[in-house]
């Protein structure tokens, strides 16, 4: 009689009749990490459903094109995957470390996925490093100078070649042309969202979200999020995005 181990017999027991769909999700999403390794643009495109959304802090609600559009920006970074988790049916978490070959060195992220019919129905990415505690008290400066409307001290915030960009100001302001950005800015008050977040984006910046109202009032007027390229305790650039 032929010895079979009985821990063999049991392996097999629990491969045959656990639903293969606590396996699938991982696996399915192996091409679309093998794409990003390899900057391979369309195949990102091509691991998304049509009507997929994609979300991170710079792209919200990305479709289609503008999918490998905003992956073709990553092209002098390294991609390592360094876990992949099940968190669902159809669910996966891939954890990511982004190199970047200066000073921007490396980041961490998590994709969330979420999968039907093996493509991907819904991502959003974050973060998973911490904001350092300067960064963000800069930060929260950055919006209690705009509300003071002090033209020295919200220019000081900026370096030597600084700029502000938002759909108001699309070719960006520097210097003494700020002052026209300022001026438009005494009517209200800008404070960080409550309900946001400051965190990193993959290439390195800051992206903050914030709420602007009528000056002396609960009147908010707009909510948004400024993206912020920060060096030397500066801001080298910042783009608001509403």
């Amino acid at each position: 009689m032929k010895f079979i181990p009985h821990i063999s017999v049991m392996a097999f027991t629990i491969a045959t009749f656990l639903p293969s769909t606590l396996f699938a999700a991982t696996s399915d999403t192996t091409a679309f990490s093998d794409a990003w390794k390899a900057h391979d643009v369309a195949k990102i495109e091509a691991a998304f459903a049509l009507d997929a959304i994609y979300q991170d802090a710079v792209l919200r609600g990305g479709t289609g094109s503008a999918i490998a559009e905003y992956a073709a920006t990553f092209k002098d970074a390294t991609f390592v995957l360094e876990r992949s988790t099940d968190t669902a049916e159809n669910q996966v978490d891939l954890h990511w470390a982004i190199t970047w070959p200066d000073a921007r060195g490396t980041l961490h992220y998590v994709d969330h996925i979420t999968l039907k019919d093996k493509k991907i129905e819904a991502l959003t990415s974050e973060s998973t490093d911490p904001v350092p505690p300067a960064t963000l008290a800069l930060v929260k400066t950055y919006y209690s100078t705009w509300s003071s409307a002090d033209k020295p001290a919200i220019k000081a915030l900026f370096g030597k070649n600084g700029s502000y960009m938002d759909r108001y100001v699309p070719g960006g302001a520097s210097g003494d042309a700020l002052d026209n950005v300022i001026k438009f800015h005494i009517s209200f008050d800008t404070n960080l969202d409550e309900a946001g977040r400051v965190q990193w984006t993959k290439d390195g910046r800051i992206a903050s979200d914030f709420e602007v109202f009528r000056k002396g009032s609960k009147s908010r007027v707009i909510r948004g999020r400024d993206l912020m390229r920060i060096q030397d305790g500066t801001f080298d650039e910042v783009i608001g995005v509403f």
